[in-house]
């Protein structure tokens, strides 16, 4: 009888730890405004996993890889092109759990490279421990 006693209290121990493990998350950030004289820039999340997203600073997701849509929000005079012009890049980004990713535009303002459309990468500027809980 102990034994039982002792297996159920085990059982439910790790029955836990498994909940624990499907409410686990990750944040993703973009509304962490990076520092611009490095050349980096916010940028807004527009699509995860080829879904439309409304736009926030941060979204909770499960770990694992996710494809993000991101926009550029340059604010810097050598770009020198419309908004309409602008442009969106894909993004993919492993997340882990109890983490936070915050993205940025890196901006490349050689002339040749606005020209032809390649002036920013999305890049992933910082990392850092994070509680978090899809609960």
């Amino acid at each position: 009888m102990k034994h039982l006693g002792w297996l159920l209290l085990v059982g439910g121990a790790l029955a836990g730890c498994a909940s624990n493990q499907e409410f686990a998350c990750g944040v993703v950030a973009s509304g962490v405004r990076p520092p611009a004289e490095q050349g980096l820039f916010q940028v807004m999340v527009t699509h995860i996993d080829g879904q439309p997203v409304v736009s926030k600073a941060s979204y909770r997701l499960p770990p694992g890889e996710h494809q993000l849509r991101l926009v550029e929000l340059i604010d810097d005079p050598r770009l020198g092109i419309s908004l309409r012009d602008r442009s969106y890049r894909e993004m993919t980004l492993k997340v882990e759990a109890n983490q936070q990713f915050s993205l940025a535009a890196r901006f490349d303002p050689a002339a040749e490279s606005v020209a032809e459309g390649r002036y920013w990468e999305p890049t992933l500027w910082q990392q850092h421990a994070q509680t978090c809980s899809l609960e």
